[in-house]
């Protein structure tokens, strides 16, 4: 992994999530448990495995990224948390969602946070 250079020599310069992103962020939204889609995955590790978890996809396969945040019990100062069963409960719901929704949510949504 090298700072600015592209992640595949020859691809594109970025990929969408497959997965029905606006979807599985209102559905868990719904639930009580804060989501949001973001058009950045973050600026390093985060961007590398989300480009080449799709690279090597293809256009056929459904993959995304999820970030989740520190659980409340072991957050460092600063980082944003959350109660283990509320990550646990917004994962459940982000399988079930991905599985059952074939085509996303036709609502806005997205920040580059």
């Amino acid at each position: 992994m090298s700072l600015d250079a592209l992640v595949v020599d020859g691809g594109p310069a970025a990929y969408f999530a497959t997965l029905p992103v606006k979807a599985i962020a209102a559905v868990v939204d719904d639930a009580g448990i804060p989501a949001a889609v973001s058009y950045s995955a973050g600026t390093f590790v985060c961007n590398h495995v989300m480009y080449t978890a799709l690279d090597a996809a293809g256009p056929d396969t459904r993959a995304g990224f999820v970030h989740v945040p520190s659980e409340r019990e072991n957050v460092p100062d600063g980082a944003a948390s959350l109660p283990l069963d509320d990550i646990v409960r917004a994962l459940e719901l982000t399988l079930r969602t991905a599985i059952d929704v074939h085509d996303d949510a036709a609502i806005p949504g997205g920040t580059l946070d």
